[in-house]
């Protein structure tokens, strides 16, 4: 249960108050403040936080076009996109083939049918075209994804990693290694101190509209099945605000669907129904210091839900500054989702992934997503307690859950291992030169030798680009 007595929480919910009030008086004075989030770590520094055999492939957005770069400890690869104008067009394709729009449940055959794959191997084409032989099937043993823009909507880990060579293989690149992702680069190795294991709590709301609240009750709490002494608040919350609530706790579980605003950074961390009122990111963002280290929205909406028909002003900042504002706020893990399942699946995920990182064995996030994903898919699915999925007579067409309709939706979002030396940045050796075969852990395809086109001149701050960085 809740600890504390009602006068306790009246006198934190004061001083609350007072200190944003502080916070505010200051923001707004005249004194120059430098900007201490999100950190600017020099290119270098970033490569030396790598360990041995993690790969972080990062994208950015210019004027000039898309642009790609692979880093490892000690090599970096960059490339420019050649066909980035036709990845929004394809990434439509994509979520069309995965029945994002529908506002209706899918019938099942017609969940089995679509051509994801096709989408998938379109979007792999597109971007690794031009990338000198860059592969991510082999060597790379844990994988960071830095998205820009459209590319935040799109599950890297559906993607299949080696469509461009002859005779490639079709694995997935889930299949491949763990992956994780970061706002910008320095927040993929960010610097901060691990707290111990502590309390975990379940907001309760309902995820689907309708939700019976005994049926919401049943399905939060297989969430959480295996976390020791989870305490769970049933909303409306009496008493405190929930964003009060949260600074209690080291993982907090937000079983309801948030809905995205159509500003972006406005996305409802609690949706506002009847008897209740909403919580925003700007509720989350003010004093006191929110505690959680790990806060998962398994009920999120992003602009996929419509099959990206309706999209911020900018496309992926839905996204970007939901999952920056949680980092800003105090966690370094986020699970979210890019659009919402809220089934029987989407609940054995969440539990299994709790029970790792929440858990005495304090697995690395990545580690325990990926192992999470690998657990829960093989097993047969229950369509009936699918809310998106309308059952067949057969139920023949989802034999299990490997399709990526009930995991892909999710994006890992995790700022590392968070200690590191201080080595001084110029202990670090310069990456050597782009070459067109480059040896493990950035693998070189298999095949013929084929002639390569002359490459397009690149601006030379490409092989070092700056982390983007949000809207003012």
């Amino acid at each position: 249960t809740l600890p504390g007595a009602p006068a306790e929480w009246r006198e934190y919910m004061t001083l609350a108050s007072r200190m944003t009030m502080a916070v505010a008086a200051f923001s707004a004075s005249r004194d120059a403040v430098a900007p201490t989030f999100p950190p600017l770590t020099p290119s270098p520094e970033i490569r030396r936080r790598l360990n041995p055999g993690q790969g972080m492939l990062s994208f950015h957005w210019t004027a000039s076009g898309l642009f790609g770069v692979l880093e490892s400890r000690d090599r970096v690869v960059a490339w420019q996109v050649g066909q980035a104008d036709a990845i929004p067009g394809e990434l439509k394709l994509l979520a069309k083939a995965m029945h994002l729009g529908d506002k209706a449940a899918v019938p099942a055959e017609r969940i089995a049918a679509g051509d994801w794959r096709g989408s998938a191997s379109r979007i792999e084409r597109m971007i690794f075209e031009n990338s000198r032989g860059v592969s991510l099937a082999d060597g790379i043993k844990e994988l960071i994804i830095v998205p820009d823009g459209w590319l935040w909507y799109f599950p890297f880990e559906m993607l299949p990693v080696a469509t461009n060579q002859v005779g490639g293989d079709q694995r997935l690149l889930r299949e491949i290694c763990p992956i994780r992702y970061a706002p910008t680069r320095s927040l993929a190795v960010m610097r901060y101190e691990p707290r111990a294991t502590g309390s975990t709590g379940l907001l309760l709301g309902r995820m689907n509209r309708g939700e019976k609240q005994p049926d919401a009750a049943a399905a939060a709490a297989m969430m959480t099945a295996g976390v020791e002494a989870p305490i769970t608040l049933e909303l409306p919350v009496a008493g405190p605000p929930a964003a009060l609530v949260g600074s209690l706790f080291d993982s907090l579980v937000i079983y309801d669907e948030p809905i995205a605003a159509d500003a972006p950074g406005l996305v409802n961390l609690l949706n506002a129904t009847q008897g209740r009122a909403g919580m925003t990111l700007g509720d989350w963002l003010i004093p006191p210091p929110k505690r959680p280290e790990r806060i998962i929205l398994p009920g999120m909406q992003t602009a996929m839900r419509s099959g990206l028909q309706t999209l911020p002003p900018r496309p992926g900042s839905d996204v970007f500054l939901t999952v920056t504002d949680l980092v800003a706020a105090g966690s370094t893990t986020a699970l979210v989702t890019r659009w919402r399942n809220g089934g029987g699946v989407t609940n054995d995920l969440v539990r299994e992934f709790l029970q790792e990182t929440a858990g005495p064995s304090r697995t690395e996030a990545a580690h325990a997503w990926h192992r999470a994903v690998e657990i829960v898919t093989p097993e047969r699915p229950d369509l009936e307690a699918e809310p998106r999925i309308k059952p067949t007579a057969t139920g023949d067409f989802v034999p299990d859950a490997r399709h990526p309709f009930f995991w892909a939706g999710f994006l890992l979002v995790d700022c590392g291992q968070g200690v590191y030396s201080q080595e001084p940045v110029a202990a670090v050796p310069p990456p050597p030169p782009l070459a067109p075969a480059a040896p493990a852990p950035l693998a070189a395809p298999a095949g013929p030798a084929v002639p390569e086109p002359p490459a397009a001149p690149m601006p030379p701050a490409i092989l070092d680009p700056p982390p983007p960085r949000p809207d003012p």
